[in-house]
């Protein structure tokens, strides 16, 4: 990796919604680091508490959604600071200073009665003293070229734009004040495959030129390869494998990993090859004893169906939470 220096840490952190069917721990008890420059991808289906988890990360889970457990511990400030003791105006300071974040879904990110210049403007004056929003502003035309749009953008509405080319002014957005992390949940949800490519190598491309670390949110593990140096795999809540990126599609330990990566369709490979994984993510108001995955797994066990697995290196960077890994 590029760097060891820590600059996030999540730990025991567990984020809870209240709902009619009892407490629902989306993130049930994570403990997590991120080094300066990582390039951290997060994949698992849908309902495994990844969104709820970045939300997490920089104080934005919605109601009635709270963090219940944990601390999660920034290294940005220059002395480690506890995110969720921050008072209102550190922690806007932190939410597009330090961290920015790429919202899931472009279509409703952005006001669709205004102008692109209007939205660069407005995340300016809500961070920013007033006498410096002329002066940061300049950064827009060179954040636009970044992302591969003409400046002519700025007078545009963001009906008059592309999918694609409204992902890419999100992106801008979201680094206008230069953040030392950046958070992308879904990037690519709802866009053709094409542009799916050029939106990765896009981001590929920022975060190799400008050393920025990184956490890209999606469920789709084979976007991770080209922009990852690792993955971290949830399930249920939990994060049930964490590996460098090329580890991980070499040799995965854990069986949902397998599954997932055996889910993905082939360009070249025959389409009988592709295979779901059967069943569907838990009930977290009532999750299953032990291993959380044991209901779908085939190599289930008995101690699987009533001890929780603990998380076990299986190399110097490598994690995986499985009784059977070193069989499997």
């Amino acid at each position: 990796m590029a760097s060891r220096d820590l600059i996030l840490e999540a730990r025991d952190l567990t984020t809870a919604y209240g709902t009619g069917l009892g407490l629902v721990r989306a993130v049930d008890d994570v403990s997590f680091t991120i080094h300066k420059g990582d390039r951290i991808g997060i994949a698992g289906e849908s309902g495994c508490g990844k969104s709820t988890f970045i939300l997490s990360l920089i104080r934005l889970v919605p109601p009635p959604g709270r963090i219940i457990k944990g601390e999660i511990i920034y290294h940005g400030f220059g002395t480690p600071t506890n995110i969720l003791s921050l008072p209102d105006e550190k922690i806007r300071r932190y939410r597009w200073e330090e961290m920015s974040m790429v919202f899931q879904g472009a279509q409703s990110a952005l006001n669709p009665v205004i102008k692109i210049k209007e939205h660069f403007i407005d995340t300016i004056r809500d961070h920013v003293e007033p006498w410096k929003t002329g002066e940061v502003y300049k950064r827009t035309p060179e954040l636009l070229k970044g992302v591969r749009l003409e400046e002519k953008v700025l007078d545009m509405y963001p009906h008059q734009l592309s999918g694609g080319m409204k992902q890419r002014v999100s992106i801008a957005i979201s680094l206008i004040l230069n953040p030392k992390m950046l958070i992308l949940d879904e990037p690519t949800s709802a866009l053709d495959l094409l542009t799916q490519k050029h939106i990765v190598d896009m981001i590929s491309d920022i975060c190799m030129s400008q050393n920025l670390t990184t956490i890209f949110v999606t469920h789709d593990v084979s976007l991770l390869a080209e922009v990852a140096t690792e993955i971290a795999i949830m399930y249920a809540g939990k994060i049930v494998e964490s590996a460098p990126v090329r580890d991980l599609f070499h040799g995965p330990k854990h069986p949902y990993t397998s599954a997932l990566m055996n889910a993905i369709p082939s360009l070249i490979g025959e389409v009988d090859s592709v295979r779901s994984i059967p069943g569907e993510v838990p009930n977290l108001a009532n999750p299953p004893k032990g291993c959380r995955f044991h209901p779908r797994c085939p190599y289930a066990v008995d101690i699987c169906k009533g001890v929780e697995p603990s998380m076990e290196a299986t190399g110097s960077e490598s994690l995986v939470a499985c009784h059977r890994w070193k069989e499997f």
